[in-house]
């Protein structure tokens, strides 16, 4: 089974929620123009606007992938993965969203399609990542790049899971090319 983690497309904050940018509309076109090449089974999607969003590009090349929105794939607290506590955030957090991580996890691995594909956050897809290597996920925060509108894959093969790609951007080329170029800094897309 592989397993296509997809992160969100660029996103910027309104009111309480996050949406795609143009530009992440572009990236979510872009990831979609790259899947559709894929044989894919099912689609998980996060229920938070900017993971719906970019699936829903997807979904308009494939209208009949068996699909299913699942609160368990929200972003996590970034202290999992060593990043900064974020001032008002309820203690139990933490272990919370560590919880409903592992659960999504262990439920995933066990699934028997042959092709997933996730539509989801930066820090869950660090996590899982981390879960597929078998290693402590604090320290991956700044370890791990994770670019909006990339691709990441797990394989589970006879209860063996290996990570066989993080963060793969082809797809993202020209708007990867404008990073480099420094058109667009890390601030514009976190």
């Amino acid at each position: 089974m592989r397993i296509f983690l997809v992160r969100h497309g660029e996103a910027v904050k309104v009111n309480n929620d996050s949406i795609l940018t143009k530009n992440g509309i572009k990236q979510a076109i872009n990831v979609a123009n790259m899947l559709k090449k894929l044989p894919l089974d099912i689609a998980f999607t996060s229920n938070l606007t900017r993971a719906k969003q970019t699936f829903e590009e997807y979904k308009k090349l494939d209208p009949k992938i068996k699909t299913e929105v699942n609160e368990e794939l929200k972003e996590i607290y970034r202290v999992i993965l060593g990043g900064p506590i974020k001032e008002g955030t309820p203690k139990d957090r933490e272990k919370n969203d560590r919880l409903r991580a592992d659960n999504f996890y262990k439920n995933m691995i066990k699934l028997k399609e042959n092709n997933i594909v996730i539509f989801t956050h930066g820090n869950l897809i660090r996590y899982f990542l981390a879960k597929a290597m078998n290693v402590e996920p604090k320290g991956l925060w700044h370890k791990i790049l994770i670019s909006p509108g990339s691709v990441s894959i797990i394989e589970v093969e006879d209860e063996i899971v290996q990570v066989k790609a993080i963060n793969l951007y082809e797809h993202q080329k020209k708007f990867f090319n404008e990073f480099l170029k420094g058109n667009i800094t890390k601030e514009n897309y976190l």
